[in-house]
């Protein structure tokens, strides 16, 4: 029964991905321009946001986790890992570069960490599911100053994630049990040259990958938004008294955050809601998320893990609010356009000479694998 059960689970998946392919296919053919708008805007929003923000410190957390410079750091925070977490004290450099890189950042780490054997399965994916928070590059610099015009909010905002990571973090690892860290046998550090290389490359693949998922996203949101589909689908909820437009940055925050949390703001949806928003980090930070980890996640755990992560942050932003009022504007200009990070174009260029030499190293390192193979 159960073999059955499983068989049938495999068919309704394939179904269903099958009509979400047809649906997907025919919104492109019947919309065309929309789609071209989306992928623009997310084109946009990869190579003046994402790509500038994250870039580094995905390199960073490779490095830091290639190289060893934080062995030294990490073993004064073993306690505090062992208590709390219930995590080894490998797991600091996760935990660190999970609050201060942004959402994939950690994984991306915990993934290294896996990889080098320093932690288990069961390990790689509590720590995937604690060490993911927007990061203050997004909460202050993005949401906070630039779409806010309040450092002081995206303060508010960026603590409350923090609060939400170490209750959330300490009361799931009550379903974890405690193990140190592997001991690898033979374990040489490689030279910080190759190290650096070796970095850039990885978190190159990594940022394309993230950058796909964000132009398939952008360009549905686009298509659903101009196309009326959306307008559509909240029209359904007027019986409900439900708030229009906290029901439209709720719906795109939950496809892509930096679109929903774009939306939220110009609309004046409480500043509540878009910590929940930061909190759950949307569907494409969640598919980045299962492409970056190598080992596998249960779907609906990390997502129902993500909700109450989310609680928590609303009532985080909600006290400190009490603690720390700010000025709220009484009319929000809901006619304006939506923020748009306007491209430097000199920057642009620097930055993809840098990239262009990024992927020759890369294809260099890979070229000479390759031939001692052969040999």
């Amino acid at each position: 029964m159960s073999f059955l059960n499983i068989k049938a689970k495999s068919g309704l998946s394939k179904i269903c991905s099958f009509i979400f392919i047809f649906l997907y296919i025919s919104l492109l053919l019947i919309y065309p321009q929309y789609s071209y708008d989306g992928i623009l805007q997310g084109l946009n929003l990869c190579f003046n946001t994402v790509i500038p923000s994250l870039f580094p410190f995905i390199v960073l957390s490779v490095f830091i986790s290639k190289s060893g410079v934080f062995r030294y750091i990490e073993k004064i925070f073993a306690p505090f890992m062992k208590y709390l977490f219930k995590l080894p004290s490998c797991c600091f450099i996760a935990i660190f570069m999970g609050i201060t890189g942004g959402y994939p950042t950690g994984a991306k780490t915990v993934a290294e960490l896996y990889k080098n054997n320093e932690i288990n399965a069961s390990q790689a994916n509590l720590a995937a599911i604690i060490c993911l928070s927007c990061g203050p590059g997004f909460a202050v610099s993005a949401v906070g100053i630039k779409m806010l015009d309040n450092k002081s909010v995206g303060l508010i905002l960026f603590f409350s994630q923090i609060i939400a990571f170490f209750i959330s973090g300490i009361l799931f690892s009550f379903f974890q049990k405690y193990s140190p860290n592997k001991k690898i046998k033979n374990h040489t550090p490689a030279k910080l040259s190759d190290c650096f290389i070796q970095s850039c490359s990885s978190s190159l693949y990594s940022v394309l990958h993230m950058s796909s998922l964000i132009l398939i996203f952008s360009c549905f949101i686009s298509i659903i938004t101009q196309s009326g589909f959306l307008q559509l689908f909240c029209d359904l909820f007027q019986g409900l008294n439900i708030n229009p437009n906290i029901l439209k940055s709720s719906i795109i925050s939950c496809l892509e955050i930096t679109s929903g949390c774009n939306i939220a703001c110009c609309l004046g949806v409480p500043l509540e809601l878009i910590s929940f928003f930061l909190g759950f980090g949307g569907l494409c930070v969640h598919f980045q998320i299962f492409s970056i980890l190598p080992v596998h996640i249960k779907k609906l755990k990390f997502i129902l893990y993500r909700l109450f992560f989310s609680l928590i942050c609303f009532f985080s932003t909600h006290i400190l609010l009490k603690i720390f009022p700010y000025d709220k504007p009484v009319f929000f200009n809901t006619s304006h356009k939506l923020y748009i990070i306007q491209p430097n174009t000199d920057v642009n260029i620097v930055f993809i000479l840098f990239m262009c030499v990024v992927f020759i190293f890369s294809v260099d390192s890979i070229f000479i694998k390759y031939k001692k193979s052969r040999n």
